[in-house]
C-alpha cells in the first residue's frame, strides 16, 4: 500500500471524472488500510476520499448515488416518515459535516456501508408516531389558546388551515431548500455550519435560506388564501396579528 499503481488509480476514479484527486492524495487516504488494494472497492474509496477532502461536487455525488436511496430503504423496513426524515438529516450531517465518511475502509460496498449506518440510526430514532402530537399541532394549540384569539373562532380556524397549508407548501420547495430549512430550524445549525456542510460560503447560504423562507411564505400564503377563499385585503386583515411571528415559529416546530 506504500505506492498505488497508476492503473489502479485510474480504475478508482473512472466513475467520478468530475471529482479531482491526485494520486498522492488518494494514496495517502488509503495508506493505513491493511488489505491489499486489489481486494478493495477502489472507486467507492475514491468517492469517500473526495468527500472527506471537500472536493467540489463530491458531497452532491454521494447524495445522488447513495443517500437518495436511503428513504425508500428505511420505509421498506416500516419506519415512519418522521423517522426517515430525521435519519436522513442526521446521516448527511454525520457523514459530511463530521467527516465520518473518512472512516470507510473499502472492504464492502459504500452503498451497503451507508445503508447499515442509516438502519442503525433509524432503530435508535424510531418511535410511535401516534403517541405524540406533532410540533405543528402543538403550535396551533398554543396559538389558538392565547388570550387575544381564543374566543375568535375564525382565527382558530385560520391557524388550523395554516397548519395544512404550510405542510403542503413544503412539498413545493426544492430538495436543497427543504434540507436547508430542516438543518437550520430542526437541527439548529448556524449559517456558518451550513456553509461548511454544503461546501459553499456563508453569504451564499444566507441568500439561499432567505430564498427558501420567502418561497415557503409565499406558497403558504397562496395556498391559505385559496383554501379560505379570501381576497388579498381580507386575508391581510385576518392574519395581521399573527403573521409577524408565525413563520419562524411554525418552521421551527414543523421541521
Amino acid at each position: 500500500m506504500e505506492r498505488l499503481p497508476e492503473e489502479a488509480f485510474e480504475i478508482a476514479r473512472a466513475p467520478w471524472p468530475d471529482l479531482q484527486l491526485t494520486l498522492e492524495q488518494f494514496t495517502h487516504h488509503i495508506a493505513g488500510l491493511e488489505r491489499a488494494f486489489e481486494s478493495l472497492h477502489l472507486s467507492d474509496l475514491y468517492l469517500a476520499c473526495a468527500c472527506a477532502l471537500g472536493v467540489p461536487r463530491a458531497a452532491e455525488t454521494l447524495e445522488r448515488e447513495y443517500l437518495v436511496k436511503i428513504p425508500g430503504i428505511l420505509r421498506r423496513y416500516g419506519h415512519s416518515q418522521e423517522t426517515v426524515d430525521d435519519v436522513c438529516q442526521k446521516l448527511r450531517e454525520k457523514l459530511i459535516l463530521h467527516s465520518h465518511i473518512s472512516t470507510y475502509t473499502g472492504e464492502g460496498k459504500l452503498g451497503s456501508w451507508v445503508e447499515v449506518i442509516a438502519k442503525r440510526m433509524a432503530n435508535r430514532e424510531a418511535r410511535p408516531g401516534a403517541a405524540e402530537s406533532s410540533g405543528m399541532s402543538q403550535l396551533v394549540e398554543k396559538q389558538a389558546s392565547s388570550s387575544d384569539i381564543e374566543k375568535d373562532v375564525v382565527k382558530k380556524h385560520l391557524l388550523a388551515e395554516l397548519q395544512a397549508a404550510l405542510r403542503e407548501a413544503g412539498s413545493a420547495l426544492s430538495g436543497e431548500q427543504r434540507q436547508l430549512l430542516k438543518f437550520h430550524y430542526r437541527n439548529g445549525l448556524s449559517e456558518s455550519k451550513l456553509a461548511e456542510l454544503f461546501r459553499t460560503s456563508q453569504p451564499t447560504i444566507s441568500r439561499r435560506l432567505k430564498g427558501a423562507r420567502e418561497a415557503i411564505f409565499e406558497e403558504t400564503r397562496r395556498r391559505l388564501r385559496q383554501r379560505l377563499g379570501l381576497s388579498e385585503n381580507d386575508f391581510d386583515s385576518l392574519i395581521a396579528d399573527v403573521q409577524s411571528r408565525w413563520l419562524d415559529l411554525s418552521l421551527s416546530q414543523i421541521m
